[in-house]
């Protein structure tokens, strides 16, 4: 039995981590109530996998979603067996299940919808069925019935008059979730503040400057954070005279009229920064660590992040995936003469060169936030070291 100190001690540090967040009541993009067992059943289909995979990685799925609010170790969940593994036992429902969705469209998997029918009433109806049947609902392209309603899209990213649509890749992402004594031993991001407009940064040995401009065309106000990680997408944490630091950078833009670009320069320590969150106010953000872009800086280097536009979004964007919350775009203009006297003054202008970024970057999930992907266009997929 576990004592009734740790069991205080633990509970503490959940209330304490709910308390954190104003999101602890949703999960990703989709809604919770979207799936309700009750009153609708569903299943996992990817073309070719079958139904062990399928099983395999639903229940890696639901574990995750527990983990998402600290109630289980991750790869600790429930195990289903093969037959109805597909569906898996989710009669808890809400956000975890939500989470667990979430989690599935990374994996690469579409999910069917079943009307008519409850959970618990198609998965006795298929654990009768024959293997090879099971399998068509499993790996087929056509499977033997459902309507085909979520599949991963990468709505977040915010396509530019006149741009090619981005090919609609599935995803092979594999999420992942701190514990809750890790969580609490990361603490929160330091943020770096901006050097004052005029200023000329000041690195010193063992940091880099990045320059970013950011505008936001509806006057909605933009907040797009960078956060420092490892490369195995761990909390980037820098050990220094004055104890420990998880640094972080926001810019954030306020609202106003018309499409006026602010720009931006950092000073921070040297290493890999994520793509961490983006919001138009205080709490309403998504994270993303179904896959972001990341970049790398060493010592010494001055980097020209881009252009960041960011527009706020209430509807759905793709029929098959849920609304975001805000849409993003990162270019990366020319770096001409101009730019350069924008950008960097004071003698940094010849060192300047634009970020380099990966995307897929296997950032650690934030316990009790809504999560999604973001994916660059045209960007590397991050292969496990910087480049």
């Amino acid at each position: 039995m576990r004592s009734l100190t740790s069991w205080c001690s633990t509970l503490a540090a959940v209330l304490t981590l709910q308390a954190s967040f104003a999101l602890s009541a949703v999960a990703g993009p989709l809604e919770p109530k979207v799936l309700d067992s009750d009153d609708l059943a569903w299943f996992y289909n990817r073309p070719g996998a079958g139904t062990e995979q399928v099983a395999a990685d639903q229940n890696a799925c639901l574990s995750f979603g527990r983990s998402m609010f600290g109630t289980n170790p991750v790869n600790e969940g429930m195990t289903y067996g093969l037959t109805g593994a597909i569906i898996g036992e989710i009669a808890a429902a809400g956000p975890n299940i939500a989470y667990a969705d979430d989690c599935m469209m990374a994996r690469g998997y579409r999910r069917f919808d079943i009307t008519g029918s409850n959970l618990r009433q198609f998965r006795e109806r298929y654990a009768r069925l024959a293997p090879e049947v099971q399998a068509h609902y499993a790996g087929a392209e056509v499977p033997p019935e459902g309507t085909l309603r979520r599949k991963w899209a990468n709505t977040y990213w915010l396509s530019a008059p006149g741009d090619a649509p981005a090919p609609a890749e599935p995803l092979s992402f594999v999420p992942r979730s701190p514990d809750i004594p890790t969580f609490n031993r990361w603490g929160p991001t330091k943020s770096v503040k901006p050097v004052p407009a005029g200023t000329v940064p000041q690195p010193g040995p063992d940091e880099a400057v990045v320059l970013m401009t950011v505008s936001s065309p509806t006057g909605a106000g933009a907040h797009i954070l960078f956060d420092r990680r490892e490369a195995s997408g761990d909390a980037g944490i820098v050990q220094t005279t004055r104890g420990r630091n998880w640094p972080g950078f926001e810019a954030r833009t306020k609202e106003a009229k018309g499409n006026a670009a602010m720009q931006f320069a950092f000073v921070i320590p040297a290493g890999i920064y994520s793509l961490a969150n983006v919001r138009t106010g205080r709490y309403d953000f998504t994270t993303f660590c179904l896959g972001t872009v990341a970049f790398d800086v060493a010592a010494g280097d001055v980097v020209d992040l881009g252009h960041f536009t960011m527009v706020p979004v209430d509807a759905a964007v793709d029929p098959l995936a849920p609304a975001p919350k805000v849409q993003l775009r990162i270019d990366q203009p020319s770096a001409d003469s101009e730019r350069n006297v924008a950008l960097a003054t004071g003698g940094l202008a010849d060192r300047l060169r634009p970020a380099v970024y990966f995307t897929r970057f296997p950032r650690m999930c934030t316990l009790f936030s809504r999560i999604y992907g973001f994916d660059m266009p045209g960007a590397a997929v991050w292969s496990g070291a910087p480049g």
